[in-house]
């Protein structure tokens, strides 16, 4: 998914001068990267399958945890508007585009029914075509770039001053970049060992991520094509392809096609995943969480997510004056579902600080305060240096509102803990509860869980208790 937003829209940050893009594409990798070892360390002790929203659910409690979840479903609903649109292309008819529409989640929807281990599978042929048209894109472009073509020599573009407007305006173009790295702990119940696997493969996806960003940028801003540079172009991925293989623009779409559809799809199997999470633990009808006998497929799920998908594709397919501010939507759900996470990071250390981790967040709380700034710094651009309609904060205002009416008058008699949720929770309260009883002996002097005499004798229902929690 994250390799998809290769390919469309990040290089119109460039207009605002290579020097802004630099700036933000490392200050945003940066806060990433720390999500990633914020993330890394709770998948390490507590690898939900629900993923943030288990996080937060578990560190900052039920409510936020719904609010999380809203933003997730939004997030994923929004960015697939933005997405399908772009798999079957712009024709001279809304029937033909909506008839597209339509198609594009039927296979999603009939992909994602088939469950289990063949749809890991799939998703991971998708990942390797991907990742290998990428490397023959930069592979075949790369031999252009050197220092007078990254200085902008052929003067394509206005030579822009690095401004703190500058800066602010390309944040958004390149800040979605690495959206998607909160869905890897999706990835648990595919894993032979999660806590060790998830926080590898999360830092080692979000290098990767940076590095092959930073090729394609170089590749971008240094390959000509009839005077028009890759840089002043909406789809740099595509033009590209066109000068490699001498395609013209309609061919080297067909290239193109992979990123969007592997994007579509992946975006698509987070919605229904994260609509099953928090089913199971009762903050929606529990109608939802049925599943196909043997796929562990939850069919309701999967289709709630394709009628809203293209119901909100076709809106903005007949009213495409609105598709930035289905962007901003986007773009701040995901922000805000960072912030969240990154909160209830700090609050997990210390909630579940004697849980076993394989990985252990190097940097601490100063990583989660650091990426809360870039996040908030990211909210910032969007709301005062675009030109995206007002509109977008109250649709997301809205979405929180009516969540938050919507757990306090009826969720909040109505949540449970998923059976995978008291499992790992039950887990972590008998952990927690044997380093504070630990602690309570060490202060008062007692020498090991029991003695023969006074409060100590295992007679005494309270050692009794004691006792056995030392010994789970």
């Amino acid at each position: 998914m994250i390799l998809g937003n290769r390919s469309t829209g990040w290089n119109t940050g460039l207009t605002h001068g290579i020097n802004a893009v630099w700036f933000n594409l490392f200050f945003s990798a940066s806060g990433f990267f720390c999500l990633c070892l914020c993330m890394g360390e709770m998948s390490s002790a507590l690898p939900f399958s629900g993923g943030v929203f288990g996080f937060v659910r578990a560190a900052l409690g039920p409510f936020w945890g719904f609010l999380v979840a809203t933003c997730e479903f939004v997030y994923c609903i929004t960015a697939i508007a933005l997405k399908a649109q772009r798999v079957f292309g712009s024709t001279s008819s809304n029937v033909l585009d909506a008839g597209g529409i339509v198609l594009i989640f039927g296979v999603c929807l009939l992909l994602n029914l088939i469950g289990g281990k063949p749809v890991f599978a799939l998703t991971s042929v998708m990942g390797l075509l991907i990742t290998s048209l990428l490397f023959i894109y930069l592979f075949g472009t790369l031999g252009n770039v050197g220092s007078d073509s990254i200085g902008f020599s052929h003067n394509t573009l206005p030579d822009v001053d690095f401004t703190w407007v500058h800066i602010m305006s390309s944040r958004s173009a390149v800040g979605g970049l690495f959206n998607g790295m909160q869905f890897f702990p999706l990835l648990s119940p595919y894993l032979k060992e999660p806590r060790e696997q998830l926080p590898r493969v999360m830092l080692i996806s979000c290098s990767t991520f940076l590095v092959t960003t930073v090729f394609i940028i170089l590749a971008a801003v240094s390959r000509d094509n009839g005077g028009k540079k890759l840089s002043s172009t909406s789809t740099p991925l595509l033009n590209g392809f066109g000068q490699i293989f001498d395609m013209d623009s309609t061919q080297a779409q067909y290239l193109d096609l992979p990123f969007q559809f592997s994007s579509v799809f992946c975006l698509f199997y987070c919605a229904g995943r994260q609509l099953l999470a928090i089913t199971k633990s009762g903050l929606l009808p529990s109608f939802l969480e049925k599943t196909i006998p043997g796929s562990d497929t939850p069919y309701y799920c999967y289709t709630f997510t394709a009628i809203v998908g293209v119901g909100l594709n076709l809106f903005v397919l007949y009213y495409p004056e609105h598709l930035a501010e289905v962007k901003a939507v986007s773009s701040t759900s995901s922000v805000l579902i960072f912030i969240f996470c990154l909160i209830a990071f700090m609050i997990f250390r210390r909630k579940f600080s004697s849980m076993a981790r394989s990985f252990v967040n190097p940097l601490g709380d100063f990583s989660a305060i650091y990426g809360i700034l870039t996040f908030c710094y990211a909210i910032i651009a969007l709301v005062f240096y675009t030109d995206v309609n007002p509109l977008f904060l109250v649709a997301i205002g809205g979405c929180l509102l009516f969540s938050t009416i919507f757990f306090w008058t009826y969720l909040v008699k109505n949540q449970k803990f998923s059976d995978e949720e008291k499992k790992i929770m039950f887990k972590a309260y008998l952990i927690n509860a044997n380093r504070n009883m630990r602690k309570n002996r060490l202060k008062n002097n007692k020498i090991g869980p029991c003695t023969n005499s006074g409060a100590d004798n295992p007679s005494n229902s309270k050692c009794k208790i004691s006792f056995c929690v030392e010994c789970l």
